[in-house]
């Protein structure tokens, strides 16, 4: 095949994990390679890795040291750079089980403790100390009751760090509103991409009629925020009354 096929190919393939993902992708590669290093591992075994040595990596390197989930991520690391390099992938029911006995002795102080649930009173004291007339303080409330009650993750519903129009929603976002049959109104937009539907998904709330209505928030931004660029195209509704 011409180089520039293969090329491509490798480059589609790569994209079947968000570049979020792919950067702790290659913390298990660069820990995978110090190890070879440090054993003077062939290199032609570290392309070719034999089930045996990933299990030696994941019990000497990971076991009692590292939790679970970011073992699991270093082995995936290492199967799509495999899978990349068209080398076949030796992870089987040896591997499984150093995975497993590895999972079994992961250290507590591995894992952060888990934050306090979310409740509706954040959500009061919030709007208690946010001005709604502000232009930044009222997307901040608008991406605070979105993401509660529609059980998002703030990366679904913001920017993270840099504006991606392949991830991230925008105004131009395919929007929709309605009714239901009981007479509640619900509004939707279709976020580009999750993380449990990287294909799209839509993101959908009823109006909640109290101080932290979704429904609210959300037209209260579009009122506010009207200055956007011409590139976008602003949803253009008029704001209801604030709820009681």
């Amino acid at each position: 095949m011409p180089n520039a096929l293969i090329a491509r190919e490798r480059v589609v393939l790569v994209r079947v994990v968000k570049p979020k993902t792919l950067s702790n992708y290659g913390t298990g590669l660069l820990r995978f390679t110090q190890f070879c290093e440090a054993l003077v591992v062939p290199e032609s075994l570290q392309i070719l890795a034999p089930e045996w040595l990933l299990s030696v990596f994941i019990t000497m390197r990971g076991a009692g040291a590292i939790r679970g989930g970011m073992l699991r991520t270093w082995l995936l690391s290492l199967q799509l750079w495999h899978v990349v390099n068209g080398a076949p992938w030796h992870g089987a029911a040896h591997l499984k089980r150093a995975l497993q006995g590895s999972k079994s002795v992961t250290p507590a102080t591995s894992s952060c403790t888990k934050c306090a649930l979310v409740t509706i009173t954040h959500l009061q004291a919030l709007r208690h100390n946010l001005n709604l007339n502000d232009t930044f303080d009222t997307a901040v409330f608008r991406t605070a009751t979105v993401a509660f009650w529609c059980q998002c993750q703030l990366c679904e519903v913001c920017v993270d760090s840099s504006f991606d129009p392949q991830i991230c929603a925008t105004n131009c976002t395919h929007q929709r509103s309605g009714t239901t049959t009981s007479n509640v109104s619900f509004h939707s937009f279709w976020a580009p991409s999750t993380k449990t539907c990287p294909g799209s998904e839509e993101i959908r709330w009823i109006d909640s009629k109290c101080l932290c209505s979704a429904e609210w928030a959300f037209q209260n931004h579009w009122a506010i925020n009207l200055h956007f660029p011409n590139i976008y195209l602003p949803l253009k509704q008029s704001l209801g009354p604030s709820p009681p």
